[in-house]
């Protein structure tokens, strides 16, 4: 048990024992874990707030390296597939003006079949989630 407490009674001119009450005890013991489990919500909600956040932010950045990755790559392929019609257009002219004996091809003739609303189609069915992240 702890050490008596006392208080001075200028009546009696004497020191006496402070007796607490058991509704007091109960009173304060309800504060304190009252106040104790306020301030643990408090600690754990902002916690798992900053945490979830930055969970989130490096969900994000991860996946914005591998869409930038992505679009490299289609940046490569498309000027690889670009070089090898640029061949083609080449070869195909000089067919048409040695072996035919022909004006080659026009620019606005060859341009004739791209264009629409859904040339790429595929890149966008795919969406932005990259499920392998």
């Amino acid at each position: 048990m702890g050490k008596a407490k006392f208080y001075y009674n200028s009546d009696s001119c004497r020191y006496e024992p402070v007796r607490i009450s058991g509704g007091r005890v109960l009173v304060r013991l309800l504060s304190f874990l009252g106040l104790a489990l306020l301030l643990s919500a408090g600690l754990t909600h902002g916690y798992y707030s900053i945490y979830l956040r930055y969970k989130e932010e490096n969900r994000l950045e991860k996946e914005n390296r591998a869409l930038s990755l992505y679009y490299e790559l289609l940046q490569k392929d498309i000027s690889s597939l670009e070089k090898n019609l640029g061949e083609l257009q080449q070869r195909d002219d000089e067919i048409y003006r040695v072996i035919f004996e022909a004006e080659p091809i026009s620019a606005s003739v060859r341009q004739a079949g791209t264009g629409g609303a859904e040339r790429y189609r595929d890149v966008t069915e795919q969406g932005l989630m990259a499920e392998g992240l």
